[in-house]
């Protein structure tokens, strides 16, 4: 079978100063001038060898180039799969969060229990019991917040009195009945209490929901009004405060270099049965929990959800929810930014070349003389070092001292060009 013939397909494509004509014939004295590389007018078998080498050089670097300015789209291969299912994901995770949180759904569906119901009885839930159902009931929630020092309540359920006068209050009470904190936050149904400035021991946390309604305040004094509020009927089941056992204590400092200091905390000692969540509720503690493990990590997130009483189900899906949306977005990102193929790295001779076309073209433009028998490179693994002695001559349009800085910006320029992220410095003599 006879050979193809060559075609100027085949062929590289020329340096910039040698031009074919429409023959494709270069002429000798562009030949000559290419190879000449001592600039003494002939071409010796050391000229070509040094000019070749270059040439191979150069056009391998064109090729890079190529490939890495080309049109293409943002995400290749596996990556660009990932990247998707994480938007996805994140788009479909995010938007069910916020509908539920949200009231969006009707109120059938906002005020149901059901889903956290039915997981409750499953292996899902360790609690290893049914939660509580407590639909149409007021009940108040409370928890601990031990990253702000303070003790949470919330009064769920109480949407029909919305309009209504109420009252929320809080006793703080040692375990022998001694009172030895209150407060009335006034016509909310949320607060916290700081619980720093007490000793450690155990506690009763006592919070009371009052019902305000036909009552008369006016023309009362602090107190007055504090004993009318304290014998004002309540909207809690069974006419009674909601208790909740805590015991604050200190915690000594370890070895660790984090954790150095004493902290005080403070814990639920008895818990009782779990009241079951309702969807709305979910969608609400989803946010909580998510800004929690964001601020202080995934512990935080889990104490804080397990104090207030969040099934440990729906904690754990938030945070797998949170670790698949961001691992599969960031890492394509990642991937896309820092990952180079192999054929695109460059070598030594090659960050060397970029180097010197790149010095080359500030002598020009700058009107610079650099020695190029003193000018040297070496490539590190963490850096690169360049040797490049010069001067400036009367007709330079910059002054010397701008000069290093004007020569690692223009460097800096080809290094993007190819992907190049190690850093450099110039040393001059």
């Amino acid at each position: 079978m006879s050979e193809r013939e060559p075609s100027s397909k085949d062929a590289y494509p020329l340096p910039d100063d040698l031009d074919a004509d429409n023959d494709g014939i270069i002429t000798a004295d562009e030949l000559v001038s290419h190879f000449d590389s001592d600039h003494d007018g002939t071409v010796s078998v050391d000229d070509y060898i040094e000019v070749s080498k270059y040439d191979k050089i150069d056009k391998n670097l064109d090729r890079i180039k190529a490939r890495r300015s080309g049109k293409k789209g943002f995400f290749r291969g596996p990556e660009s799969i990932t990247f998707l299912g994480g938007i996805i994901y994140g788009v479909v995770f995010f938007s069910i969060m916020s509908a539920l949180s949200s009231g969006f759904l009707s109120s059938s569906v906002n005020n149901s229990v059901w889903l956290d119901q039915e997981i409750s009885n499953t292996f899902l839930d360790p609690a290893g019991e049914e939660c509580l159902d407590s639909s149409g009931v007021v009940w108040i929630n409370i928890w601990i917040d031990n990253d702000a020092n303070k003790i949470r309540m919330r009064v769920n359920n109480a949407q029909p009195f919305e309009d209504d006068a109420k009252q929320l209050r809080m006793q703080f009470v040692q375990t022998d009945g001694t009172i030895v904190g209150e407060k009335i936050f006034g016509n909310t149904s949320e607060g916290y209490f700081d619980f720093s400035p007490y000793y450690d021991d155990e506690y009763i946390m006592e919070v009371y929901f009052h019902n305000m309604s036909g009552i008369n305040m006016s023309n009362l004094d602090d107190e007055e009004r504090a004993d009318i509020i304290k014998t004002a009927p309540l909207y809690t089941e069974g006419n009674g405060p909601a208790t909740l056992p805590i015991e604050i204590h200190t915690k000594e400092p370890t070895f660790l270099p984090w954790d150095s200091e004493t902290v005080q905390e403070a814990k639920v000692t008895e818990k009782g049965q779990r009241v079951c969540l309702t969807f709305r509720q979910l969608g609400g503690w989803s946010w909580a929990l998510m800004g929690a493990e964001w601020a202080g990590g995934r512990e935080t997130a889990m104490l804080t959800g397990g104090s207030a009483g969040v099934p440990a189900w729906w904690m754990a899906f938030i945070s797998l929810s949170m670790s698949i949306f961001f691992l599969c977005v960031q890492y394509p990102l990642m991937y896309r930014f820092y990952h180079k193929d192999i054929d695109d790295i460059l070598s030594e001779e090659e960050i060397e070349r970029v180097v010197e076309g790149a010095l080359k073209r500030c002598e020009k433009q700058l009107h610079l003389e650099i020695d190029w028998d003193g000018f040297g490179v070496r490539a590190g693994s963490l850096s690169v070092d360049v040797l490049v002695p010069y001067r400036t001559t009367e007709s330079s349009v910059i002054e010397l001292g701008n000069v290093n800085s004007e020569m690692v910006k223009v460097v800096l320029d080809d290094f993007k060009i190819y992907g190049e992220m190690t850093t450099f410095q110039f040393t001059r003599y």
